[in-house]
């Protein structure tokens, strides 16, 4: 039998812990998981089991595990778990055996309904828990994962907590917003001094025009215009998270024919102000409500009583620019350059005119992550924005195709290029290359 992955141990782990926290030893349910676990471990073939939780990400036996949407709850289950017990580790030795398991799930509960439970780490056995100093930590951290594994593993965990938040809203279900906010707090804290690599992880292709991608995009947008502001962290984090959830609404567009887009589209200020004040009664998801409905309203508008706040004008920026690069059939999705060019032609209308300033100060004329047609006919991945806006149309570049359509590999800063080759313009989806792999490289 083939040894089984570490997602799967990871998730039947955790069903087994929230299983012991509602349910008697003797409930069937449990007994089954706890079965099922005990199979699972046989399958190690001899070797030990330890999962790790270290800097908001989980090691299973000291690797990183990357979070993906069937991992979203299981993770969330296990975080809240070591942090009510106080612990960071749970370890599996070798063949243990299914009444050692059952003893192990009896002392769990024992210590998880009592006053103390973190007096749990002092039970010895072949499971059990253990507090890791914050120097282990660390030396795990930085050793299984460099700055930008961090990021991307951190933009990972936003996306997919993303789609769990629409997943709820979508069955009318509350979730927990701190859960979302912790995210966002390490997303912030992740990408200082790696700003450009996080602007491009926005670009990932999104073909289906997915919501939680778009709410992922403005939300890492919307970072990025408050930390240029200089915004202290607690607002930094309260714009990001009011931008991921500042659009829920759209959940009813994307199935809706075209005629009832029209119509829904004229209410979706009001409808996101509604989609978001579901999940939670909170202080988040007052203030995200508010921007949910001011991010909809004119920036120029004459009812002072309609006018948008600031984080709704800061928001409504990326959002917009997410939205105008996404498909939503029958409408193809605009390239970043025409998406740019129509938001400068709504500044001071539609949208805050400040706000579309910073937004493209930011972004450039072309953003890191878009594939671009240099004036040479090569095709080239934007790296870097250039620092100086007077050479916006050349930025530091990754060519990967040459103007004969063949392979080629050079990074090239078009600012100091003898041969004077510029950015002409992004090319549309089906020339676009996925910019992770350039952006990581």
């Amino acid at each position: 039998m083939a040894a089984p992955s570490r997602v799967v141990l990871l998730q039947r782990v955790a069903q087994t812990l929230k299983a012991a926290q509602v349910h008697a030893l003797s409930n069937q349910l449990l007994q089954t998981s706890v079965q099922q676990l005990h199979e699972l471990l046989q399958g190690l073939d001899g070797e030990p089991l330890t999962l790790l939780w270290a800097s908001d990400a989980v090691f299973v036996n000291r690797a990183l595990l990357v979070p993906g949407s069937s991992l979203a709850q299981p993770l969330e289950a296990l975080a809240r778990l070591f942090e009510r017990l106080g612990v960071h580790e749970l370890r599996f030795d070798a063949e243990v055996t299914h009444e050692q398991l059952l003893a192990f799930i009896a002392t769990f509960q024992k210590h998880w309904h009592s006053q103390s439970p973190r007096a749990i780490v002092d039970e010895p056995g072949p499971v059990r828990f253990r507090e890791v100093g914050k120097d282990e930590l660390e030396a795990v951290a930085v050793g299984t994962m460099d700055r930008r594994q961090s990021l991307l593993q951190s933009y990972a965990r936003l996306t997919t907590l993303a789609k769990v938040v629409v997943d709820h809203v979508s069955a009318r279900q509350r979730f927990q917003l701190g859960v979302v906010r912790r995210a966002v707090q390490q997303l912030a804290e992740s990408s200082t001094g790696a700003e450009a690599l996080l602007a491009g992880l926005t670009r990932f292709p999104n073909l289906q025009g997915a919501l939680h991608f778009h709410l992922t995009a403005t939300a890492t947008f919307s970072l990025l215009m408050g930390r240029r502001l200089g915004l202290p962290r607690g607002a930094l984090v309260d714009l990001s998270l009011v931008a991921l959830l500042h659009d829920l609404a759209r959940l009813e567009l994307a199935s809706a024919d075209l005629e009832l887009r029209k119509e829904a589209s004229l209410q979706q200020p009001a409808r996101s102000l509604l989609a978001v004040a579901s999940l939670s009664d909170a202080r988040d998801a007052l203030l995200a409500a508010s921007v949910a409905f001011e991010s909809g309203l004119s920036a120029s508008g004459d009812d002072s009583l309609l006018h948008p706040g600031a984080a709704a004008r800061l928001v409504a920026v990326p959002s917009l620019f997410s939205r105008l690069t996404t498909p939503l059939p029958p409408r193809k999705a605009l390239a970043a350059d025409q998406a740019l060019r129509l938001l400068r032609r709504q500044a001071g209308a539609r949208l805050d005119a400040d706000a579309v300033a910073l937004f493209i100060s930011i972004v450039g004329l072309f953003p890191v992550g878009t594939t671009v047609r240099l004036s040479s006919g090569e095709l080239a991945v934007v790296l870097e924005v250039p620092k100086d806006p007077a050479h916006g149309a050349r930025p530091v570049v990754k060519v990967f195709r040459d103007a004969a359509g063949g392979p080629a590999d050079a990074v090239v800063d078009l600012s100091a290029d003898p041969l004077r080759r510029a950015a002409v313009e992004c090319v549309d989806a089906d020339e676009a290359a996925n910019p992770v792999p350039f952006l990581l490289a």
